[in-house]
């Protein structure tokens, strides 16, 4: 299921094509600013009144919103995969990511992505490059499943360009692979 994914994906680029044109040549994935709003194509085309986006007729045809005006990687997700290999996860530290700009997140979903009811615990360790590495002193937020496969939860957590999330699972019962989704946006 990962690798479809990853193989459907693979090529895609996003490129920023700055204010919206008409008679521009727009391909899939190319973003634009259009009334304080930023928008990104997908279906390739060139512009016309029909396609202004937010405002011609069939707009929604070959664009999609991405949020306000400036905001080129809109509202999109930060995906981490925990994988056992076979087995089930361990605890401590798993993963790590510099923050590339920054970022609010505004909610976690954590998923058995093999389908098993079990419990896993996520906390997210976060300090400054500074500062590095962070500790469980440093810990930001928790996201856990109980007995189920799936969890969701709002949260509001700010990190700042440059700083250091680590990703410690705490503790783990029958889960052999799964999946925490951070909606992530600038």
């Amino acid at each position: 299921m990962i690798q479809k994914f990853q193989e459907a994906l693979s090529g895609t680029l996003i490129r920023d094509m700055g204010a919206w044109v008409l008679g521009g040549n727009y391909s899939a994935w190319n973003v634009v600013e259009h009334n304080d709003t930023t928008y990104r194509c997908t279906l390739g085309h060139v512009a016309s009144a029909a396609t202004e986006p937010g405002v011609g007729g069939s707009w929604g045809t070959v664009w999609e919103v991405w949020g306000p005006a400036g905001n080129i990687w809109g509202n999109r997700a930060l995906s981490i995969i925990f994988d056992g290999g076979g087995a089930v996860l361990t605890t401590g530290i798993k993963a790590m990511i510099v923050a590339p700009f920054d970022m609010h997140i505004s909610n976690g979903k954590l998923f058995s992505l093999d389908g098993t009811s079990g419990s896993i615990e996520i906390q997210l360790w976060k300090d400054s490059y500074a500062n590095f590495p962070p500790t469980s002193a440093d810990n930001i937020q928790t996201f856990s499943l109980s007995s189920a496969i799936k969890s969701s939860a709002n949260v509001d957590l700010d990190v700042l360009q440059g700083d250091i999330i680590l990703f410690q699972i705490e503790s783990v019962t029958s889960i052999k692979i799964a999946g925490l989704s951070l909606m992530v946006d600038t």
